[in-house]
């Protein structure tokens, strides 16, 4: 039988991802000419499955943070892709926002209804949010605001502390880091009721680290590193009709 899926792509736009990689017949590329590649694959094979539609939202990168309308075909990913370049940092808080935003659209939300709903996020990069915690930071609001939200003072040591870290007088420890990034993420797909089937955290390239995706992917997602920047195709389409195979 037929199924039609919806699929948000979360999708770091950061300087990094320009920089430049072997493809699968050891030409250099960028990692950004691989993403898009990939994105386009995959959306050909959900295609096979039945009815689709992407929805891409960027952080960072130039211009600054932007998502996509719902994209039913190729041309579209290429048009929404033409109008972008990687740039400037990794703005988690970002995209939990976007997606934040994305699953309390009421347009949004009748777009997705009846369909299998599927979320990637694919990063190269560590979080440069913890970086800028403190209150003097630029933006350091925009990221304890949405970090915090999923915390609760007795998961950091009681009111104080939590106080301290709300109103950015202290940053968070390491562990309190990856803490914070999977309550965030936890409280976002509670809060909208788990919309989805999969949920598929990337870290792509030799450098990347799955440590901070793997406590964002939650007890039922997946969280895999892709060591070789070529890979990123079969990985992507491989992982249809939703689940990534590490």
């Amino acid at each position: 039988a037929p199924q039609s899926n919806s699929v948000i792509i979360a999708l770091d736009m950061s300087g990094s991802m320009k920089d430049y990689v072997r493809d699968g017949n050891g030409q250099w590329t960028t990692r950004w000419s691989i993403s898009q590649q990939a994105i386009k694959a995959m959306f050909e094979q959900y295609d096979k499955m039945g009815d689709v539609q992407f929805k891409i939202a960027t952080h960072a990168g130039y211009p600054d943070g932007q998502i996509s309308g719902w994209l039913h075909s190729l041309a579209e990913i290429q048009q929404f892709f033409s109008k972008l370049s990687p740039a400037g940092w990794t703005p988690y808080a970002q995209a939990l926002n976007q997606l934040d935003a994305i699953l309390s659209d009421s347009q949004d939300q009748q777009a997705m209804a009846g369909s299998n709903k599927q979320f990637y996020f694919l990063s190269d990069g560590a979080p440069s949010d913890f970086g800028y915690w403190l209150n003097n930071k630029d933006q350091s609001d925009m990221f304890r605001d949405r970090l915090m939200k999923g915390i609760s003072p007795d998961e950091v040591g009681g009111e104080q502390h939590y106080q301290d870290l709300l109103t950015g007088r202290v940053e968070p420890t390491k562990a309190e880091q990856l803490l914070i990034l999977g309550e965030s993420m936890e409280h976002i797909l509670n809060q909208h009721g788990n919309p989805f089937d999969n949920v598929n955290m990337l870290a792509i390239g030799q450098s990347s680290s799955l440590e901070y995706l793997t406590p964002m992917a939650g007890h039922d997602g997946s969280a895999i590193k892709v060591e070789k920047d070529a890979d990123l195709i079969s990985t992507l389409t491989e992982s249809v009709p939703g689940q990534l195979h590490g």
